[in-house]
C-alpha cells in the first residue's frame, strides 16, 4: 500500500507493525527487499523525495506487508512511530548528519532501536546497550525472527529503558540547558 501525508486509513493496530521513517541518508529499498522474505508488517513514513524509492515502487510491486506513507505530517509521524513494536533504521551510508531526530523520538517513546551500523547512529545507541546496531541490513530478519518467538524479551526492556534514559540525560530541553550552562562556566 503506498498513500500521502499520513492517512488514518494507512496507520495499522499499534503493536503490530515495524516502523521505518525520514528522509535523509536511508535505504528503503534494501528494507523492503528484507520485508519480502518476512512475514511480519512494516510501515515507511517516508519523503516523496526519497528518490530511489519512489522509482523502485514505480518498478516493482510493494509486498502485501509493506504500507509506505509519503510526506506525513509531524504529529502522524510521532502517532505511527509510537505505535510500532521497534524502529528501524535502514542507513545508506556512513556519512554525516542523518537519523537525528526520528532516533531521538523513538527514545523518548522507549521504542527498540534496530539500525544498520553508522557512526552517526552510534552517537546515540550502543549495540546492545540502547539497541540493536546490524552489520547490514541482510541481519534484520534473524533479529526480527528472535524478537518476534519471544528472545531478547529482557534485553528489549532494558535497552529501551536505557535508550530513554540517554534521551533524557541528553537530549531533553532540560538536560541541554544543562549542557550549556555547564560549557559557558556559569
Amino acid at each position: 500500500t503506498v498513500g500521502n501525508n499520513g492517512s488514518d486509513k494507512y496507520i495499522l493496530p499499534e503493536g503490530q507493525y515495524y516502523f521505518a521513517g525520514g528522509y535523509s541518508n536511508r535505504d528503503y529499498v534494501s528494507l523492503i527487499e528484507e520485508f519480502k522474505k518476512l512475514p511480519y508488517r512494516l510501515l515507511i513514513a517516508a519523503s516523496s523525495n526519497n528518490s530511489d524509492l519512489v522509482q523502485y515502487l514505480k518498478q516493482e510491486s510493494i509486498p502485501s506487508n509493506v504500507t509506505v506513507i509519503y510526506d506525513c505530517v509531524s504529529g502522524d509521524f510521532e502517532r505511527i512511530l509510537q505505535g510500532s513494536v521497534a524502529v528501524i533504521f535502514p542507513m545508506r551510508d556512513n556519512t554525516g548528519a542523518s537519523g537525528q531526530m526520528v532516533i531521538i523520538a523513538a527514545m523518548r517513546n522507549k521504542k527498540l532501536i534496530i539500525s544498520t551500523n553508522t557512526d552517526v547512529i552510534k552517537e546515540y545507541i550502543r549495540d546492545k546497550e540502547e539497541g540493536i546496531i546490524l552489520g547490514n541490513i541482510r541481519e534484520l530478519g534473524e533479529v526480527l525472527t528472535s524478537l518476534e518467538r519471544g528472545g531478547y524479551t529482557e534485553e528489549i526492556q532494558i535497552m529501551r529503558t536505557k535508550a530513554y534514559q540517554r534521551y533524557c540525560e541528553k537530549y531533553t530541553y532540560a538536560a541541554l540547558k544543562k549542557q550549556l550552562i555547564t560549557a559557558l562556566g556559569e
